[in-house]
């Protein structure tokens, strides 16, 4: 099958992404693409990706650092100024905190946000919407069982509903 999907990342969550389409639709329909130096710009190194794939349409970057944090901004703008191309980012969603203090937590993000990247099932909205139900239905029971709301929004199950509900728009 032909690739239909250019993911461009950088570091660990390249490997990681290689790991996660392995046995999946996307291993033969995604490219995963490192960059591993983003200053100066690899624009000429880009403009020959884009001529081998100049018949995808949906080129993304994805980072397992929040949307405001990593190089997310830095690649999008380039994208923009360079080559007159938008380019769609999968991330964290923003915060003020790289990490969200919970192991479970970030492997949950994690996985949600591979599966997100590369476009792979079970990442339906239908079943994210499910997930997320109940993480704010534990959040909620968390926050009703005597803890003070500061503690319950400070958990990171809070912050995951939190960040499920923003990937859904």
């Amino acid at each position: 099958a032909d690739v239909t999907r250019v993911l461009l990342c950088s570091g660990k969550v390249g490997w990681d992404l290689i790991a996660a389409r392995i046995d999946t639709a996307a291993e033969h329909t995604t490219a995963v693409i490192r960059i591993e130096q983003l200053h100066p710009f690899p624009a000429a190194s880009i403009l020959n990706l884009m001529d081998r794939y100049a018949h995808v349409d949906q080129w993304v970057w994805a980072q397992e650092e929040p949307r405001n944090a990593g190089a997310w901004t830095w690649v999008s703008d380039r994208f923009r100024e360079q080559f007159d191309r938008t380019l769609a980012g999968v991330s964290r969603p923003a915060n003020a905190a790289p990490a969200v203090g919970s192991a479970r937590v970030y492997r949950e993000e994690h996985r949600l946000g591979l599966e997100a990247a590369l476009d792979i099932g079970p990442t339906s909205s239908e079943r994210i919407r499910k997930e997320q139900q109940e993480w704010v239905s534990t959040v909620r029971f968390r926050a009703s069982a005597n803890l003070s709301p500061k503690f319950a929004l400070a958990g990171g199950c809070a912050q995951m509903a939190i960040g499920l509900t923003k990937m859904l728009r």
